[in-house]
């Protein structure tokens, strides 16, 4: 075998290579690109592995204008809601015996937006909730000190 035909091939593999990843960059950016119409953002789409989708802090407004009949639960514990609360949120504790019945009751065909006072059990709810049959979750991925400082108006005291 002659020392060409290997550096030729080398040549070869490079630009095979950097096709390939040529590729895939156009392909990201094609999968991410912006796909608002008419001024609705197509932001609250990508689902989690555990089939909800995760609302960032700061972005809850957005999904509160784009997203219709949203009902929002808080899933923390009785002691916890002392702190504050969504004023239209229903209550619903996480760490109840009741919580199976509670969300079994609810329409699985409309929105709901989940949070907690860390995420954490916001994230378990949402799961349990897409498990029983729910179509569109919400989990806010954040803070409920978050939540009140960027919509105090909406929370109860």
């Amino acid at each position: 075998m002659k020392l060409q035909n290997i550096f030729y091939f080398q040549a070869k593999n490079r630009t095979f290579y950097l096709i390939a990843v040529l590729i895939l960059l156009v392909a990201a950016a094609y999968f991410n690109r912006d796909t608002s119409q008419n001024g609705n953002s197509a932001k609250f789409t990508d689902t989690t592995p555990e089939g909800f989708i995760d609302v960032n802090p700061g972005e809850l407004s957005e999904l509160m204008d784009q997203e219709t009949g949203l009902v929002i639960i808080d899933v923390r514990t009785p002691g916890e809601w002392q702190d504050g609360i969504a004023e239209e949120a229903l209550k619903i504790n996480l760490n109840a015996h009741s919580f199976f019945d509670e969300i079994r009751d609810l329409d699985p065909d409309i929105p709901y937006l989940i949070y907690c006072n860390s995420g954490n059990r916001s994230r378990v709810a949402s799961k349990m909730m897409i498990d029983a049959g729910f179509s569109k979750v919400y989990n806010y991925n954040g803070w409920h000190t978050q939540i009140r400082h960027e919509h105090h108006e909406w929370l109860s005291e």
